[in-house]
């Protein structure tokens, strides 16, 4: 009796713990959008999510390197994803190596998988380019947001107690030279999606690159379920959206649903879970671009190219590998012979 009064009162605590969380987030959100403009609104989200990880992700890091990392990568999001308006051949080069460095500085601790979070700016940032007349106004937001993730963040740390020994951010980036590949396979292939929804003038070029992003892994397996899981979610988010909007409910009241999907969201952690939550947030959100069906088969495309991107790369990388520890065979067989 005692142990299922527990259990009760633990479920109540995450129910009012998660509550408060989904308000915080549509609160945030709701603010930044009215102060920057809509068309900043998925940055902001961007930097919510590193608000809500980064102060109780304890990183191995020093304090104020942690703090360091977090301004210059978030604000160097919004610069580096400005060149795409100039020219997208040009912004290429630039992605690539700005997303290389992001992934060798943050991806130590692998488990914590930080380098998503900071690189979340970047491509929400890509997905809605501005005008240069409004870049200024999309960077003040992201300053101000990046002011507060850094100040929660410190305060957070002194009171957890992180950060007082660790790694220097020179120790961080050694850390991280050991996922060199997975860096280079990632930044070439979020890059490479880039450049294609730019060249397709995509309506909505994160369709692809978020792909990229999502199922680029360090372990093969763990690449092969996210695109296992990701393909499910799509296509039974399709099946779910067209039944349940094309004979069920108007699909004005898709908004509704996203609103509740999202609030379900919170207490799920699984990653095949969540996938078929943002499926339908993500169509709900592109009908005012897209009637339903359109958006549906453009995001079918979307993750077609983006899984081709990630397994052509994944198989480069392989064959290279492959080859150099052959290479590397045979010179330690020259060497046995020579001596």
């Amino acid at each position: 009796m005692k142990k299922k009064s527990n259990e009760k009162s633990k479920f109540i605590e995450k129910i009012k713990h998660n509550t408060f969380r989904f308000l915080a987030m549509m609160g945030f959100i709701m603010a930044y959008m009215a102060i920057f403009g809509e068309e900043n609104t998925l940055p902001g989200v961007a930097i919510y999510v590193g608000i809500m990880m980064f102060p109780k992700m304890n990183t191995g890091i020093k304090l104020y390197d942690m703090l360091i990392m977090i301004a210059i990568l978030f604000l160097g999001s919004g610069i580096v994803a400005q060149i795409g308006v100039i020219s997208p051949w040009l912004a290429l080069p630039l992605n690539i190596i700005y997303i290389f460095i992001t992934m060798i500085v943050t991806t130590e601790p692998a488990p914590y998988r930080m380098n998503m979070v900071f690189l979340l700016p970047l491509l929400f940032c890509q997905s809605v380019p501005v005008t240069i007349d409004l870049f200024p106004k999309r960077m003040l937001g992201m300053l101000i947001a990046t002011v507060i993730t850094v100040v929660v963040t410190y305060i957070e740390w002194k009171k957890r107690g992180y950060g007082k020994e660790g790694r220097t951010l020179k120790e961080q980036i050694k850390e991280g030279m050991k996922y060199i590949d997975v860096s280079a396979r990632m930044a070439i292939g979020v890059s490479l999606a880039i450049l294609i929804a730019a060249l397709m003038n995509s309506a909505k070029p994160l369709w692809i690159s978020i792909v990229v992003m999502s199922l680029t892994q360090i372990d093969t397996s763990d690449m092969v379920d996210r695109i296992k899981y990701r393909t499910t979610a799509t296509v039974c988010g399709i099946f779910f959206f067209s039944i349940v909007f094309g004979y069920i409910f108007p699909v004005e009241y898709a908004a509704v649903l996203v609103m509740i999907l999202g609030y379900v969201g919170f207490f799920i952690d699984k990653y095949k879970y969540k996938q078929f939550i943002n499926f339908i947030s993500s169509i709900n959100a592109s009908l005012i671009i897209f009637n339903a069906e359109t958006a549906m088969v453009n995001r079918f495309v979307g993750l077609f190219i983006g899984i081709a991107i990630v397994l052509v790369l994944h198989i480069i990388s392989s064959g290279t590998k492959l080859l150099l520890e052959k290479i590397s065979d045979k010179e330690i067989d020259l060497i046995d012979v020579e001596y």
